[in-house]
């Protein structure tokens, strides 16, 4: 209930521009949903989603690879939405820090052909994925 709690927050911080704050509100609840959660659960995997999206937008894309692989790999069991922004923050952090920008190409491809199952990640990241891999795309 608590990390639900610090998770909420850290939208609204977020969504009001407090990168900062959102970004110790994810810490937070990750830390405390590793302490009672088991690593398989889809709410620690969002943490990590969470986490990995601060890292990266605070220029440490390497840091965001390995949280975004683990959540990935949890989130893709459940599919939807998760799984997709897992993805997208996985291949763009593998892009950006230059760990395997082949295999962050595969994963922004993989996403792209699966968006359109829900019609909010269509809607919302598909014209985003669309451009990623036009400026990253090869002759």
């Amino acid at each position: 209930m608590i990390a639900e709690m610090m998770v909420a927050q850290a939208v609204l911080h977020r969504e009001l521009g407090h990168v900062r704050a959102a970004a110790d509100l994810d810490r937070r609840a990750l830390v405390l949903r590793q302490s009672v959660l088991s690593a398989d659960d889809p709410a620690l995997a969002e943490s990590k989603v969470a986490v990995a999206e601060n890292l990266l937008a605070a220029g440490d894309a390497r840091g965001a690879v390995p949280l975004a692989q683990e959540a990935l790999r949890v989130l893709e069991a459940v599919g939807g939405s998760s799984a997709d922004r897992a993805r997208w923050i996985l291949a763009r952090s593998l892009w950006t820090s230059g760990l395997d920008r082949d295999r962050a190409i595969t994963v922004a491809r993989e996403l792209r052909a699966g968006l359109g199952s829900d019609g909010v990640s269509e809607a919302t990241l598909g014209p985003e994925v669309d451009r990623w891999l036009e400026r990253r795309s090869r002759p």
